[in-house]
Protein backbone atom coordinates (compact mmCIF):
# COMPACT_ATOMS: atom_id res chain seq x y z
CA UNK A 1 0.00 0.00 0.00
CA UNK A 2 1.59 3.23 -0.95
CA UNK A 3 2.03 5.93 1.67
CA UNK A 4 3.14 9.79 1.34
CA UNK A 5 3.78 12.44 4.07
CA UNK A 6 4.44 16.08 4.35
CA UNK A 7 6.00 17.14 7.42
CA UNK A 8 6.30 20.60 8.12
CA UNK A 9 8.37 22.82 11.01
CA UNK A 10 8.53 26.36 11.40
CA UNK A 11 10.45 28.15 13.60
CA UNK A 12 10.80 31.72 11.78
CA UNK A 13 7.86 34.10 12.13
CA UNK A 14 7.01 37.64 10.69
CA UNK A 15 5.13 39.22 14.01
CA UNK A 16 5.35 36.48 16.07
CA UNK A 17 8.22 34.89 18.69
CA UNK A 18 10.58 32.52 16.80
CA UNK A 19 10.29 29.14 18.19
CA UNK A 20 13.24 26.78 18.42
CA UNK A 21 12.40 23.04 18.33
CA UNK A 22 9.95 22.87 14.79
CA UNK A 23 12.62 22.29 12.42
CA UNK A 24 14.30 19.82 15.10
CA UNK A 25 10.68 18.19 15.56
CA UNK A 26 9.86 17.97 11.84
CA UNK A 27 13.71 16.31 10.81
CA UNK A 28 13.34 13.35 13.23
CA UNK A 29 9.54 12.81 12.22
CA UNK A 30 10.72 12.69 8.71
CA UNK A 31 13.70 10.27 9.62
CA UNK A 32 11.57 7.67 11.24
CA UNK A 33 8.68 7.90 8.67
CA UNK A 34 10.72 7.48 5.97
CA UNK A 35 12.31 4.11 7.44
CA UNK A 36 10.76 1.03 9.46
CA UNK A 37 12.50 -0.20 12.99
CA UNK A 38 15.09 -2.49 12.08
CA UNK A 39 15.05 -6.28 13.57
CA UNK A 40 18.07 -7.81 14.95
CA UNK A 41 20.98 -8.58 11.65
CA UNK A 42 18.17 -7.03 8.91
CA UNK A 43 18.46 -4.02 6.54
CA UNK A 44 16.21 -1.11 7.13
CA UNK A 45 12.73 -1.65 5.19
CA UNK A 46 11.15 1.63 3.58
CA UNK A 47 7.97 3.04 5.17
CA UNK A 48 6.33 6.03 3.62
CA UNK A 49 7.20 5.86 -0.31
CA UNK A 50 7.80 9.22 -0.28
CA UNK A 51 7.99 11.72 2.81
CA UNK A 52 8.94 15.33 2.04
CA UNK A 53 9.29 19.18 3.06
CA UNK A 54 7.54 21.79 1.61
CA UNK A 55 10.74 23.44 1.30
CA UNK A 56 14.31 24.48 2.56
CA UNK A 57 12.91 25.26 6.58
CA UNK A 58 15.75 27.90 7.76
CA UNK A 59 14.09 30.05 5.27
CA UNK A 60 11.01 29.02 7.09
CA UNK A 61 7.46 27.97 5.06
CA UNK A 62 5.04 31.23 3.51
CA UNK A 63 1.55 30.32 2.98
CA UNK A 64 1.32 29.57 -0.71
CA UNK A 65 4.12 27.18 -0.02
CA UNK A 66 2.47 25.51 3.33
CA UNK A 67 -1.06 25.90 0.92
CA UNK A 68 0.92 24.02 -1.82
CA UNK A 69 2.17 21.24 0.80
CA UNK A 70 -1.46 20.71 1.77
CA UNK A 71 -2.53 20.07 -1.34
CA UNK A 72 0.25 17.84 -2.66
CA UNK A 73 -0.22 15.71 0.33
CA UNK A 74 -3.60 14.43 -0.01
CA UNK A 75 -3.71 14.80 -4.15
CA UNK A 76 -4.96 11.18 -3.75
CA UNK A 77 -2.04 9.49 -5.59
CA UNK A 78 -1.16 7.35 -2.61
CA UNK A 79 -3.45 5.00 -0.07
CA UNK A 80 -2.06 6.62 3.08
CA UNK A 81 -1.51 10.10 3.69
CA UNK A 82 -0.03 11.40 6.53
CA UNK A 83 0.31 15.58 7.20
CA UNK A 84 2.68 16.59 10.15
CA UNK A 85 3.09 20.20 11.31
CA UNK A 86 4.73 21.75 14.12
CA UNK A 87 4.47 25.63 14.07
CA UNK A 88 2.41 28.23 16.03
CA UNK A 89 -1.37 27.79 15.82
CA UNK A 90 -4.12 30.84 16.33
CA UNK A 91 -7.46 31.41 16.91
CA UNK A 92 -9.93 33.38 15.93
CA UNK A 93 -12.76 35.63 17.79
CA UNK A 94 -14.98 32.83 16.85
CA UNK A 95 -13.01 29.73 17.94
CA UNK A 96 -11.82 28.82 14.69
CA UNK A 97 -8.50 27.49 14.47
CA UNK A 98 -5.57 27.97 11.98
CA UNK A 99 -2.01 26.85 11.64
CA UNK A 100 0.23 30.24 11.13
CA UNK A 101 3.25 30.49 8.39
CA UNK A 102 6.30 32.11 8.44
CA UNK A 103 4.64 35.40 6.69
CA UNK A 104 0.94 34.97 7.52
CA UNK A 105 -0.42 34.15 11.23
CA UNK A 106 -3.71 32.74 10.23
CA UNK A 107 -2.53 30.78 6.82
CA UNK A 108 -4.51 28.42 6.70
CA UNK A 109 -8.01 27.73 8.75
CA UNK A 110 -8.23 24.07 10.46
CA UNK A 111 -11.62 24.21 8.73
CA UNK A 112 -10.12 24.37 5.24
CA UNK A 113 -7.39 21.99 6.45
CA UNK A 114 -9.79 19.75 7.01
CA UNK A 115 -11.89 20.52 3.72
CA UNK A 116 -9.15 19.24 2.72
CA UNK A 117 -8.80 15.95 3.75
CA UNK A 118 -11.84 15.42 3.82
CA UNK A 119 -12.74 15.51 0.05
CA UNK A 120 -9.13 13.36 -0.73
CA UNK A 121 -9.26 9.94 -2.69
CA UNK A 122 -6.93 8.31 -0.17
CA UNK A 123 -8.16 5.61 1.40
CA UNK A 124 -6.12 7.08 4.64
CA UNK A 125 -5.73 10.04 5.91
CA UNK A 126 -4.38 11.20 8.99
CA UNK A 127 -3.40 14.60 10.61
CA UNK A 128 -0.45 15.17 13.08
CA UNK A 129 -0.45 18.85 14.45
CA UNK A 130 1.31 20.27 17.40
CA UNK A 131 0.25 23.70 17.78
CA UNK A 132 -1.49 25.68 19.91
CA UNK A 133 -5.04 25.47 19.90
CA UNK A 134 -4.50 22.56 17.61
CA UNK A 135 -7.87 20.93 19.36
CA UNK A 136 -9.97 23.12 17.11
CA UNK A 137 -9.01 20.60 13.85
CA UNK A 138 -12.25 18.30 13.94
CA UNK A 139 -14.35 20.09 15.89
CA UNK A 140 -17.89 19.88 15.42
CA UNK A 141 -19.89 21.99 13.73
CA UNK A 142 -23.49 23.27 14.66
CA UNK A 143 -25.45 22.89 11.79
CA UNK A 144 -28.91 24.16 11.87
CA UNK A 145 -30.99 21.75 9.87
CA UNK A 146 -34.48 21.75 12.45
CA UNK A 147 -32.62 20.15 15.04
CA UNK A 148 -29.72 22.07 15.82
CA UNK A 149 -27.74 19.15 16.74
CA UNK A 150 -23.94 18.83 16.38
CA UNK A 151 -22.84 16.44 13.40
CA UNK A 152 -19.26 15.19 12.70
CA UNK A 153 -16.96 16.44 10.49
CA UNK A 154 -14.99 13.63 9.72
CA UNK A 155 -14.93 11.39 6.53
CA UNK A 156 -14.03 7.79 6.43
CA UNK A 157 -10.50 6.88 6.90
CA UNK A 158 -9.85 10.28 8.35
CA UNK A 159 -7.86 10.58 11.64
CA UNK A 160 -6.84 13.52 13.65
CA UNK A 161 -3.94 13.76 16.44
CA UNK A 162 -3.52 17.00 17.88
CA UNK A 163 -1.09 18.29 20.40
CA UNK A 164 -3.40 20.19 22.54
CA UNK A 165 -7.26 21.00 23.40
CA UNK A 166 -8.74 23.38 21.22
CA UNK A 167 -8.86 26.30 23.52
CA UNK A 168 -4.55 25.71 25.17
CA UNK A 169 -1.37 26.61 23.75
CA UNK A 170 1.22 24.08 23.03
CA UNK A 171 4.45 23.85 24.81
CA UNK A 172 8.20 23.78 23.56
CA UNK A 173 10.37 23.17 26.82
CA UNK A 174 13.33 25.37 26.73
CA UNK A 175 17.00 24.06 26.22
CA UNK A 176 14.71 20.78 25.08
CA UNK A 177 15.90 19.54 21.18
CA UNK A 178 11.85 18.59 20.76
CA UNK A 179 8.61 20.22 21.64
CA UNK A 180 6.65 18.41 24.70
CA UNK A 181 3.89 17.17 22.32
CA UNK A 182 6.76 16.09 19.39
CA UNK A 183 9.03 14.47 21.94
CA UNK A 184 6.64 11.90 22.74
CA UNK A 185 5.05 11.17 19.16
CA UNK A 186 9.04 10.47 18.52
CA UNK A 187 9.16 8.03 21.23
CA UNK A 188 5.93 6.11 20.30
CA UNK A 189 7.07 6.33 16.87
CA UNK A 190 10.65 4.64 18.00
CA UNK A 191 8.52 1.73 19.75
CA UNK A 192 7.48 3.46 23.12
CA UNK A 193 3.53 2.52 20.95
CA UNK A 194 4.03 -0.68 19.53
CA UNK A 195 1.62 -2.93 19.73
CA UNK A 196 3.25 -6.91 20.33
CA UNK A 197 3.58 -7.35 16.69
CA UNK A 198 5.08 -4.13 16.12
CA UNK A 199 2.77 -1.88 14.57
CA UNK A 200 2.64 1.53 15.67
CA UNK A 201 -0.86 3.00 15.23
CA UNK A 202 -2.19 6.23 15.67
CA UNK A 203 -4.49 5.22 17.98
CA UNK A 204 -1.18 3.49 19.81
CA UNK A 205 0.22 6.74 19.32
CA UNK A 206 -2.58 8.62 20.95
CA UNK A 207 -2.53 6.47 23.92
CA UNK A 208 1.42 6.76 24.88
CA UNK A 209 1.33 9.87 24.43
CA UNK A 210 -2.02 10.54 26.44
CA UNK A 211 -0.57 8.62 29.42
CA UNK A 212 2.68 11.14 29.78
CA UNK A 213 1.12 14.29 28.80
CA UNK A 214 -2.30 14.22 29.65
CA UNK A 215 -2.14 14.60 33.35
CA UNK A 216 -0.66 17.89 32.57
CA UNK A 217 -1.95 21.24 31.46
CA UNK A 218 -1.56 20.30 28.05
CA UNK A 219 -4.79 18.13 26.72
CA UNK A 220 -3.72 15.80 23.53
CA UNK A 221 -6.84 14.86 21.00
CA UNK A 222 -7.46 12.22 19.65
CA UNK A 223 -10.34 11.90 16.59
CA UNK A 224 -11.38 8.98 13.92
CA UNK A 225 -13.60 7.55 11.61
CA UNK A 226 -12.22 4.79 10.47
CA UNK A 227 -12.73 1.04 10.65
CA UNK A 228 -9.46 -0.06 9.57
CA UNK A 229 -6.54 -0.68 11.22
CA UNK A 230 -3.60 1.86 9.99
CA UNK A 231 -0.04 1.39 10.70
CA UNK A 232 2.05 4.31 10.88
CA UNK A 233 5.42 2.64 11.52
CA UNK A 234 6.92 -0.94 11.94
CA UNK A 235 9.44 -1.70 14.18
CA UNK A 236 10.46 -5.38 15.60
CA UNK A 237 7.86 -7.39 17.49
CA UNK A 238 7.83 -7.46 21.37
CA UNK A 239 7.19 -10.99 21.35
CA UNK A 240 8.57 -13.89 19.88
CA UNK A 241 6.54 -14.47 16.80
CA UNK A 242 6.82 -18.10 16.62
CA UNK A 243 5.35 -18.47 20.24
CA UNK A 244 2.09 -16.46 18.96
CA UNK A 245 1.89 -18.39 15.55
CA UNK A 246 2.03 -21.76 17.99
CA UNK A 247 -0.64 -20.93 21.08
CA UNK A 248 -3.16 -23.11 18.38
CA UNK A 249 -0.93 -26.16 19.89
CA UNK A 250 -1.96 -25.61 23.82
CA UNK A 251 -5.19 -23.49 23.57
CA UNK A 252 -7.74 -25.69 20.82
CA UNK A 253 -10.25 -23.15 22.08
CA UNK A 254 -10.09 -19.31 23.52
CA UNK A 255 -11.61 -20.55 26.53
CA UNK A 256 -10.01 -23.41 27.05
CA UNK A 257 -7.92 -24.09 30.63
CA UNK A 258 -4.45 -26.02 29.47
CA UNK A 259 -3.64 -28.30 32.37
CA UNK A 260 -0.13 -28.63 33.59
CA UNK A 261 1.83 -30.98 35.73
CA UNK A 262 5.24 -31.51 36.47
CA UNK A 263 6.13 -33.50 32.58
CA UNK A 264 6.32 -29.44 32.03
CA UNK A 265 9.29 -28.93 34.43
CA UNK A 266 11.47 -32.12 33.63
CA UNK A 267 13.50 -32.71 31.11
CA UNK A 268 13.87 -37.15 31.54
CA UNK A 269 15.31 -37.51 27.76
CA UNK A 270 18.77 -35.37 28.81
CA UNK A 271 21.88 -37.33 28.77
CA UNK A 272 24.57 -36.05 30.96
CA UNK A 273 28.36 -36.17 30.77
CA UNK A 274 30.46 -36.97 33.77
CA UNK A 275 30.62 -32.93 34.12
CA UNK A 276 27.10 -33.44 34.70
CA UNK A 277 26.70 -30.72 30.97
CA UNK A 278 23.86 -32.14 28.93
CA UNK A 279 25.07 -34.06 25.49
CA UNK A 280 24.19 -32.86 22.54
CA UNK A 281 22.06 -33.09 19.88
CA UNK A 282 19.42 -34.73 22.35
CA UNK A 283 15.62 -34.66 22.48
CA UNK A 284 13.51 -32.54 24.20
CA UNK A 285 10.22 -33.60 26.09
CA UNK A 286 7.71 -32.50 24.04
CA UNK A 287 5.70 -30.61 27.19
CA UNK A 288 9.11 -29.08 28.29
CA UNK A 289 9.59 -27.78 24.85
CA UNK A 290 5.95 -26.51 25.13
CA UNK A 291 6.66 -24.89 28.14
CA UNK A 292 9.95 -23.16 27.38
CA UNK A 293 9.33 -22.14 23.41
CA UNK A 294 5.24 -21.27 24.03
CA UNK A 295 4.15 -20.88 28.23
CA UNK A 296 6.42 -18.85 29.14
CA UNK A 297 6.73 -16.24 26.20
CA UNK A 298 3.08 -16.26 26.32
CA UNK A 299 2.96 -15.22 29.88
CA UNK A 300 5.44 -12.87 29.64
CA UNK A 301 3.61 -10.83 27.36
CA UNK A 302 0.30 -11.13 29.10
CA UNK A 303 -0.84 -13.51 26.95
CA UNK A 304 -1.42 -16.45 29.37
CA UNK A 305 -2.03 -16.36 33.16
CA UNK A 306 -1.66 -19.53 35.61
CA UNK A 307 -5.13 -20.57 37.17
CA UNK A 308 -4.80 -20.79 41.01
CA UNK A 309 -1.26 -20.13 41.10
CA UNK A 310 1.31 -17.31 41.31
CA UNK A 311 3.87 -18.22 38.42
CA UNK A 312 3.66 -21.11 35.14
CA UNK A 313 5.86 -22.83 37.37
CA UNK A 314 3.88 -22.91 40.18
CA UNK A 315 1.48 -23.47 38.64
CA UNK A 316 2.82 -27.23 37.10
CA UNK A 317 4.61 -28.01 40.31
CA UNK A 318 1.01 -28.50 41.58
CA UNK A 319 -1.14 -29.76 39.31
CA UNK A 320 -2.88 -26.32 37.92
CA UNK A 321 -3.77 -25.01 34.71
CA UNK A 322 -2.96 -22.15 32.45
CA UNK A 323 -5.76 -20.13 30.43
CA UNK A 324 -5.27 -17.02 28.06
CA UNK A 325 -5.96 -13.57 29.08
CA UNK A 326 -8.03 -11.47 27.37
CA UNK A 327 -5.29 -10.11 25.25
CA UNK A 328 -4.27 -13.55 24.68
CA UNK A 329 -7.97 -14.42 23.44
CA UNK A 330 -7.62 -11.72 20.60
CA UNK A 331 -4.05 -12.82 19.29
CA UNK A 332 -5.22 -16.21 19.51
CA UNK A 333 -8.54 -15.59 17.13
CA UNK A 334 -6.10 -13.60 14.76
CA UNK A 335 -4.10 -16.85 14.49
CA UNK A 336 -6.67 -18.97 13.85
CA UNK A 337 -7.98 -16.43 11.22
CA UNK A 338 -4.58 -16.38 9.47
CA UNK A 339 -4.77 -12.70 10.27
CA UNK A 340 -1.19 -13.76 11.75
CA UNK A 341 1.30 -16.10 9.71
Amino acid sequence: MAKKAMVVGINKYQGLSTLSCCVNDDQRVKQLLEWNGEEDGSQKTRNFDEVRYPVMQDYGVSRGELEVALASCFDGRFDTALFYFSGHGAIDEHGGGYISATDHQQAISMRDLLDTVNHSACINKIVILDCCYSGACGQSDARVNGSGQNFATLADGVTILTSSHKGQVSYETQNKRYSDFTGLLIEALEGGAANLLGDVTPSGVYANIDTALGLFGQRPMFKTNTSRLTRIRKVPPLIDMNAIRRMGECFPSMEYEMPLDTTYLRDNSVDWNEARLPIEPYAVDANVEKMRQILRKLESNGLVVPCGEHGLYRAAKYGKSCKLTKLGQYYWRLVMEEKIL
